[in-house]
């Protein structure tokens, strides 16, 4: 493998979208009649705890997207650059494999100049983008949850010269997943099989994160493929749909998504919470 590394934890959580609907009880997972099973059509209620996943999923501190796209050492690796010099992060970036939590995450970094040279590692002098593939599985679990998932991505960062002051990425990826979760009122279990695909497009991000905490623009479109089951032992409710969302950013707070169906919402980037407007 070519380069040096970028830890990237928080993508574990990107697949955080695939609890879309499990994180409430507002009457949108009513059920079928009694002994019988029942396929639904999603409800608006579906769509707003889908939302609300993606919302985490994007702005998660720790597990969101945005965090991710900050270069992160490995684990054991210096945690510092050696001075406030942001383009220095890069340098301690190299391939790796690593175990975080009971994922394992592989990590494979190259390094091009403007002459598209690839590099084993970043030079301040000639580095001006960088590429970064992704291959992550193994389960997650706590007491309410269980995951198994597998996840690959790509992605491409220009502008990382010192002299730029603008990262632009570009990123594809594609993770399937399979879980159970008890709900809230811990009558219904909810489980999932679900296929994500998403890409990113011109998604810029200011070198000073402090005076510029947000994405000036760009546009996240994500495609979902899904089949969740509700139940509490007696009843079954269960749902397949499949719609594709653009989240955009705007430099400010807030991002807007889109939901193919024209549904559309607004995520707070602070807190990763959504909310409709019709």
């Amino acid at each position: 493998m070519n380069a040096r590394t970028l830890y990237l934890p928080a993508l574990a959580a990107l697949l955080a979208i695939a609890l879309a609907a499990g994180c409430g009880g507002d009457g949108s997972d009513s059920i079928s009649a009694p002994d019988r099973e029942q396929t639904a059509e999603p409800t608006a209620g579906d769509y707003d705890l889908l939302a609300e996943d993606l919302g985490y999923a994007i702005a998660d501190p720790e597990d969101g997207m945005i965090n991710s796209w900050a270069p992160r050492p490995a684990p054991g690796d210096d945690p510092q650059p050696r001075t406030d010099d942001w383009w220095q992060r890069f340098e301690s970036l190299h391939d790796t494999t690593f175990t975080h939590g009971s994922l394992t995450t592989t990590i494979d970094v190259t390094f091009f100049d403007a002459e598209g040279t690839p590099s084993e590692q970043y030079d301040a002098e000639t580095t001006v983008r960088m590429a970064r593939n992704l291959a992550m599985s193994g389960e997650r679990e706590s007491p309410h949850r269980q995951m198994t998932l597998t996840h690959r991505s790509q992605l491409h960062m220009d502008g990382i010269s010192p002299a730029d002051t603008v990262h632009v990425i570009n990123e594809t990826g594609l993770r399937n997943e399979r879980g159970r979760m008890r709900m809230r009122d811990e009558r219904k279990m909810h489980s999932w099989n679900a296929e994500h695909e998403w890409n990113t497009v011109d998604v810029r991000i200011h070198v000073d994160h402090e005076q510029h905490p947000y994405p000036l623009s760009g546009d996240v479109r994500h495609h979902t493929t899904m089949v969740k089951t509700v139940t509490d032992g007696r009843f079954t409710r269960t749902v397949e749909f499949e719609i594709g969302s653009t989240l955009t950013f705007n430099g400010t707070r807030y991002a807007r998504v889109t939901l193919d169906n024209g549904r559309t919402y607004w995520i707070d980037l602070e807190t990763g919470r959504p909310w409709h407007r019709p």
